[in-house]
């Protein structure tokens, strides 16, 4: 009797212990949340919930395709020190891809929350006025 109990109780602890040990991994790579610093305001992208969102294909965003990725900044420069030659600035790249996917996301009507508009990403309270 009592070998019975134990045998079920360690095939209990086994099953469990199997089914914690096996179950796929959360890939969490890269920060939560990234704050981008801008003339209209700070933006505050959910970079973990785009990826989910994304299903995990960051080559839609980090288009090298490489394991480690970089920072937009590192190869898109702000609009005024941008030259000839140089990739397209980090304006244009959050004009183009994010407000792009936005849109196409209202349009489609899979989301009425998708920010298109400059004050639903810019906290304009917080804007740097410069004179």
């Amino acid at each position: 009797m009592i070998t019975k109990l134990l045998t079920g109780a360690l095939i209990i602890c086994l099953f469990c212990s199997c089914s914690f040990f096996c179950r796929p991994a959360k890939i969490r790579t890269g920060p939560e949340v990234i704050t981008f610093e801008a003339d209209l305001g700070p933006v505050l992208f959910q970079h973990r919930k785009h990826q989910h969102e994304l299903k995990q294909n960051c080559v839609i965003c980090h288009h090298k395709g490489s394991e480690k990725t970089h920072a937009c900044r590192s190869c898109h420069k702000k609009k005024k020190d941008t030259v000839e030659g140089d990739p397209i600035c980090f304006f244009d790249v959050k004009m183009s891809l994010c407000r792009d996917c936005h849109q196409k996301e209202r349009d489609q009507e899979t989301s009425k929350k998708a920010p298109i508009h400059c004050n639903e990403c810019h906290d304009t309270k917080k804007i740097k006025w410069t004179k």
